[in-house]
């Protein structure tokens, strides 16, 4: 294949990419700003979509990194990795929080909502530190490892 058809198939997955993370922000923001505080007020279960968000999301981020023409977009714009890895854990982290809401709020029962809600916000507290342990340990670098495809 050659440069220029790469360029195109990789410019046009940037794209792509770009608004299918756009989507995912935007997703995490009424998770956080919507949904969660929704759930709290009413103390219903409303649509949990936070899972179905991440794995979507986790598709077409693993599709990117396993395919070399797609992978060249964090060789072009470096800063595009650091970006997808933390809105990916965050979504993560928003969505399990959903998902405890989710549980605890399905039986009527005010301590049992108490609980849930302390249960969820210790939940967001502890991932949140564990993902600054890690990203401390580990920072996110994407080291080329293809240079034929570059």
């Amino acid at each position: 294949m050659g440069k220029g058809l790469k360029d195109f198939f990789m410019y046009s997955w940037f794209l792509f990419l770009i608004f299918m993370l756009f989507i995912a922000g935007f997703a995490l923001f009424m998770l956080i700003f919507h949904d969660i505080p929704g759930m709290i007020s009413s103390g219903f279960v409303g649509i949990t979509a936070g899972f179905a968000i991440f794995g979507s999301m986790s598709f077409i981020v693993m599709l990117t990194g396993f395919i070399p023409v797609f992978r060249r977009c964090y060789y072009k714009f470096p800063w595009l990795y650091p970006f997808t890895i933390m809105l990916m854990m965050n979504l993560f982290i928003a969505a399990l929080a959903e998902f405890i809401l989710e549980q605890g709020f399905a039986v009527t029962g005010s301590p049992r909502y108490e609980i849930t809600v302390f249960l969820m916000i210790v939940q967001v507290i502890v991932c949140r530190y564990i993902m600054c342990l890690y990203l401390k340990k580990h920072p996110v670098v994407y080291y080329k490892d293809d240079e034929q495809y570059y």
